[in-house]
């Protein structure tokens, strides 16, 4: 027996004295992967009966054990007979098999999980940690967001080994994104959105963003769930799964790039409202059921080859209130980055992206663009034009700092009277105006009439019918839809962004 493991069972028979269990709440600095866990954290020597799935096993003695850093796939399209060989491998590594365990925190949402890593008893070849093993090799997915555990760096690192092969960043061109908002809002049971997606691309558009939405129960509260199959028609609020598959591949076959942005509202809204003032009374519980939204798709967008992904739009009152949130983000951003191979983003509001504090760890700052250009709602294209100056100007020196292209996810007019003055006011009673509605998005082609400051803009949106007598953003039917194809088509000339964080020699342009 190795020296390490004789001091370990003296330190197991400490620990059993004065009670292991309380001492494992607080993570420790993780070890080499080459070493057991150092004496003095939560460990004992277990025994793996059975394997419930590849993140978790069955404890000798009843106990059951998530394993720390790990999720199994489950997204839809993913390989069942992949997981299936997984598992057996595992049965064949593990059951029956005694190990020394290693304690985390338990998770937010389940406090009395156990949850933990598990590590060889005679170490061979430098390999000592069994999550790491998994990870390496591919047999489970990279999973950050169930909390904090010793091991996050290491996990992480060799869950890259594996992923770093099937990255397509780099073949991912960021710009010039020349796009259109496709919202999946349809509460049909069957609904097929290839006639819009056949307009984008008529349009002149090279990319499609496809809203997807979940539901936070209360402003308060922490459970994100889908509306799908609701008793009342009208409260189904999520695109099914095959709705989602059947747009994305209609999306590519007609040469589209997609970006998918899912998002949460809150479920049955108080007049104000919305997703940027969400307040739940347990963060941590929150954020790890929002993980769990956000990474279901970010699978799905990798088993559907999607180009593009965000881990989030306009949470505002959670993304740097508590230093607690921007953690949580991290865990967010570097999990999707292990799970998807495409570009990755976050979709701030325009108020707030100053704010983000995770634009490192992403490809493009993403934003919407709902500026209040003037205050005068018979503003002239030229006095538009204007006030997107100082925008410019900022954005230009924020993209500088942050070595990041900035993307528009979002940008649009209601065919309303004054919408000039409040661009995110859907609301506004102010009666029909499609000449406001063309002179914004005039005004919006002059002043980025080339890609010096942006990487991309997608106009909202390409869902309504549209026509000369709707009130609603899209510019289907409408004089804004002459505007915008002369932009689109433009757009097919810009140079590409001075940054890209996934190309070591970026195309400058300055």
């Amino acid at each position: 027996m190795r020296s390490w493991l004789a001091v370990l069972v003296l330190a197991l028979l400490a620990l059993a004295a004065g009670g292991w269990v309380a001492s494992c709440m607080s993570p420790v600095t993780a070890g080499t992967p080459s070493e057991p866990p150092p004496v003095g954290d939560a460990v004992r020597i277990v025994e793996v009966e059975s394997i419930l799935d590849v993140s978790r096993v069955q404890l000798r003695g009843g106990d059951q054990l998530r394993l720390s850093g790990i999720e199994e796939p489950s997204a839809p399209l993913f390989p069942s007979l992949s997981v299936v060989a997984a598992r057996r491998r595992l049965e064949a590594e593990l059951q029956g098999k005694r190990f020394v365990l290693r304690l985390d925190a338990p998770r937010p949402l389940d406090r009395k999980e156990l949850r933990g890593e598990l590590w060889q008893l005679e170490p061979a070849n430098g390999a000592a940690s069994i999550n790491e093993q998994i990870l390496e090799r591919g047999d489970g997915l990279l999973d950050l967001t169930r909390g904090a555990a010793a091991g996050d760096d290491r996990f992480r690192a060799a869950a890259t080994k594996y992923a770093s092969a099937r990255s397509r960043r780099a073949e991912i061109p960021l710009g010039f994104q020349a796009g259109v908002v496709l919202p999946l809002y349809s509460k049909e049971k069957q609904h097929d959105y290839g006639p819009q997606l056949r307009e984008i691309r008529d349009l002149g558009a090279s990319w499609v963003s496809l809203i997807i939405v979940w539901m936070v129960d209360k402003m308060d509260g922490h459970g994100i769930h889908p509306k799908w199959n609701q008793s009342h028609w009208e409260d189904n609020r999520t695109a099914p799964d095959d709705h989602v598959i059947a747009t994305v591949r209609t999306a590519k076959e007609l040469g589209l790039r997609v970006l998918m942005l899912p998002i949460v509202l809150p479920w049955k809204p108080g007049p104000d409202d919305w997703r940027g003032n969400l307040r739940p009374a347990d963060r941590d519980a929150f954020f790890e059921s929002y993980s769990r939204f956000v990474l279901r798709y970010a699978d799905m967008a990798e088993t559907l080859g999607v180009d593009a992904f965000s881990i989030g739009s306009e949470l505002i009152s959670l993304e740097s209130k508590l230093a607690g949130d921007i953690t949580w983000w991290r865990r967010i951003a570097r999990t999707a980055r292990a799970r998807f191979g495409g570009r990755l983003t976050y979709s701030a509001n325009w108020d707030h992206y100053e704010e983000v504090g995770v634009w490192d760890e992403l490809d493009f700052v993403g934003m919407t663009a709902y500026y209040s250009l003037t205050s005068r709602p018979e503003a002239s294209v030229e006095d538009l034009v204007a006030a997107w100056k100082p925008v410019q100007a900022k954005l230009t020196k924020f993209s500088e700092e942050v070595a990041r292209p900035i993307v528009f996810t979002e940008v649009g007019y209601a065919s309303l009277r004054g919408i000039n003055t409040d661009p995110w006011n859907y609301k506004m009673e102010s009666g029909l105006d499609l000449d406001c509605q063309e002179r914004c998005y005039e005004a919006f082609s002059r002043a980025f009439a080339d890609s010096t400051v942006l990487a991309g803009a997608y106009f909202f949106d390409w869902y309504d019918e549209g026509g000369p007598e709707d009130e609603s953003y899209t510019p289907r039917g409408k004089p804004a839809e002459v505007v915008l194809r002369q932009y689109l088509l433009a757009a097919r000339d810009f140079l590409p962004p001075a940054y890209d964080p996934a190309r070591s020699a970026a195309p400058s342009r300055r």
